[in-house]
């Protein structure tokens, strides 16, 4: 490493340092902002978040809504399809050189031989394409399967317009990291303790080369949640996080309220709700 490089290297390590070391103080700044819900919530309940539902979200209006894993199942992928959904999850599957959409290999196994013609990943994707709504793919594709994932950037490539919203997520970075991102590329890394550190050396290139498009999605009550929320939030608006599986008005409230950018959810009411308020715009 010449002198430069290390010149840039401990910029950006300088930077991310800063931001992190920022969260002990805006953790309690947020535990104060989330007080209301946090009290409301032990006195009422959920259903009471409804009437304010409409209203607090306006505050949030271009959150984008995810349709939990939609396409895995037909008779929910037929709901999802006709609902107010934006954005469609399909779980993605390799199976013997051939994608299929289902959320692993056993479920897709247990699956009757006539859902199996159904849960054809093109035949999938091109459903959702024909009803307007966006693909968020999360693979389920293994790291050592590069075949399997080739096959799969091919297909999106095929079949996904440029100019339509996807999302991609997963727990397999470095294969993601292949992925092009953009305003309309959305790479949402999915997290968990162990992949912190290597989520936090990523960010460190995409704050110096001003990235944008990517993030992370992150499980709803983990003990993760709070700590991702509170970096990406200061590391700009090009650092989306998407938040699962949210199924109830407070969560989505309390989430939002943390600097959530996504709701993933199986709530095909808060989904119906979000519709009238949120504007997407990428």
């Amino acid at each position: 490493m010449n002198e430069q490089e290390d010149l840039n290297s401990n910029k950006s390590s300088g930077v991310l340092e800063q931001k992190i070391s920022r969260r002990k103080a805006l953790k309690l700044g947020l535990t104060f902002l989330t007080l209301p819900l946090i009290l409301k919530d032990t006195q009422d309940p959920d259903t009471n978040y409804a009437s304010d539902f409409s209203k607090e979200l306006k505050k949030h209006a271009n959150t984008r809504f995810y349709y939990h894993n939609a396409a895995d199942n037909p008779e929910t992928f037929k709901k999802a399809l006709k609902s107010s959904a934006e954005n469609i999850e399909i779980d993605v599957v390799n199976v013997n050189g051939k994608l299929f959409v289902a959320h692993s290999l056993d479920e897709f196994r247990a699956m009757s031989e006539n859902t199996k013609k159904g849960q054809d990943f093109e035949l999938i994707v091109n459903q959702v394409i024909a009803a307007g709504k966006n693909p968020a793919f999360d693979l389920k594709i293994s790291g050592d399967d590069k075949e399997g994932f080739s096959l799969f950037k091919g297909e999106v490539e095929t079949l996904v317009p440029k100019d339509r919203l996807a999302t991609f997520s997963g727990g397999t970075l470095y294969l993601l990291d292949e992925i092009e991102s953009s305003k309309n590329r959305i790479i949402a890394y999915t997290l968990n303790k162990n992949l912190l550190p290597q989520y936090y050396q990523r960010a460190a290139g995409w704050l110096e080369n001003g990235t944008i498009g990517r993030g992370a999605t992150v499980e709803y009550g983990s003990d993760i949640m709070d700590e991702v929320l509170e970096f990406n939030n200061q590391a700009g608006v090009n650092f989306p996080t998407n938040v699962w599986s949210v199924d109830s008005y407070y969560q989505v409230l309390d989430s939002l309220r943390r600097g959530a950018s996504g709701i993933t959810t199986d709530s095909e009411q808060i989904i119906k709700s979000a519709a009238s308020v949120v504007t997407q715009e990428y």
